[in-house]
């Protein structure tokens, strides 16, 4: 029960506590702008002062100025750099397909010299083939011209 009666007690007291800064807030805002006001009119009429701040504010702008400049130059040269490896990589590419091709070329030229040359090795065999059958058949012939000659030597 304490507890709860403790936990109520603090609970008002932030209630209240807020209430009190909601009503003061506009004038504590106002008494803000005013100070504010006031600094900034001493800072602009003491000698030197406001010139001071103007310098500063300048050097500053100038200093954020240089940043940005540094900024898009280091973005400028990460841009270069990346279409500098673009073109590299798509030379690299034309190269490997020229490459490429050149070796399709190599190789249906090897492929059509194959095919040029067991052409020529079968046009051989037929031709020794058809050299051989032509011995053959004149071997056949001379043997059949003696068999007839024995005969005729034969009969008379």
């Amino acid at each position: 029960q304490r507890d709860l009666e403790r936990e109520y007690e603090r609970a008002r007291d932030r209630w209240e506590k807020r209430e009190k800064e909601l009503r003061d807030w506009p004038h504590r805002e106002e008494e803000k702008r005013e100070e504010r006001r006031k600094r900034a009119l001493e800072d602009a009429t003491k000698p030197g002062k406001g010139m001071r701040d103007r310098k500063e504010r300048e050097k500053k702008r100038l200093k954020e100025e240089e940043e940005d400049e540094a900024d898009r130059s280091a973005q400028r040269k990460e841009e270069e750099k990346k279409q500098e490896e673009a073109r590299k990589k798509a030379e690299e590419e034309e190269a490997e397909a020229r490459r490429q091709e050149e070796q399709d070329r190599e190789r249906a030229k090897a492929a059509a010299q194959q095919e040029e040359q067991r052409r020529e090795e079968r046009r051989r065999e037929q031709e020794a083939r058809e050299a051989e059958r032509q011995k053959e058949e004149q071997r056949r012939r001379e043997a059949e011209r003696r068999r007839e000659e024995e005969e005729e030597r034969n009969r008379t």
